[in-house]
């Protein structure tokens, strides 16, 4: 016997559910009809409210049981990742082969992330823009307008730079990497390794120096973070 696709297993359901107000239709009085068919939209609304309010629940349930996890055990699986990426094999320079180790259920390791740049404070960019920005550039960097040629040179040439809502961040970090400068107003992002799946960091207070340990001693480090960080950037 063939299996009830999830389509067909809904055009069912919307058949008896058409099937039933038809004959409940049949039931009201004339002069009640349209207090009925609106009661009907009322009551559709309210049970769609409802669910929406468990999915959300359920949802928000979710996402705290992935972080309570990630919180508990992803430094852990973390350094666990990381120990297994510092045995395996590397190349000529020294540098690690792999930056990910992969598991039955999934991957985890780091991935290489480009450099990016972000618009922090709107108004700032858009002044940094206008001022310093050629027109083609300035046009580039412009988002949410009606670009014609003609109108941005109407932008640039009597300062209406305030109607502009948002802008292209790639003249900005262009900018970053021709001149050095970071424009005021953004905040730039350097290329970094992420680590994958994401975890929740737990920050642990300092501990007291050990009477028991030679001076310094408590303050150095695994060598694990530091090993992992200086290979995979490489």
């Amino acid at each position: 016997m063939e299996e009830t696709t999830a389509m067909e297993k809904t055009d069912e359901v919307l058949a008896i559910l058409k099937e039933a107000l038809v004959e409940e239709a049949k039931l009201i009085e004339e002069d009640r009809f349209c207090e009925w068919y609106l009661g009907k939209l009322a009551e559709a609304n309210a049970l769609e409210a409802k669910v929406k309010k468990q999915f959300d629940r359920i949802m928000q349930e979710i996402a705290a049981r992935r972080k309570a996890l990630q919180y508990v055990k992803g430094p852990e699986f973390r350094q666990r990742v990381d120990m297994m990426l510092t045995a395996g094999p590397r190349k000529k320079d020294g540098t690690l082969r792999k930056k990910s180790v992969n598991f039955l259920t999934g991957t985890a390791g780091y991935r290489s992330s480009r450099e990016s740049i972000e618009i922090k404070e709107l108004e700032k960019a858009k002044r940094w823009a206008f001022e310093n920005l050629d027109i083609a550039a300035f046009g580039a960097a412009i988002g949410k307008i009606n670009k014609t040629g003609k109108l941005v040179e109407l932008i640039k040439e009597h300062n209406l730079y305030d109607a502009i809502e948002t802008l292209n961040k790639t003249p900005f970090l262009e900018h970053v990497k021709d001149c050095g400068e970071i424009p005021p107003g953004t905040e730039i992002h350097h290329a970094e390794n992420r680590f994958y799946p994401q975890v929740e960091n737990m920050t642990i207070p300092a501990l007291a120096p050990s009477p028991l340990l030679p001076k310094g001693k408590n303050d150095e480090p695994s060598g694990i973070d530091s090993e992992i960080t200086s290979a995979v950037s490489r």
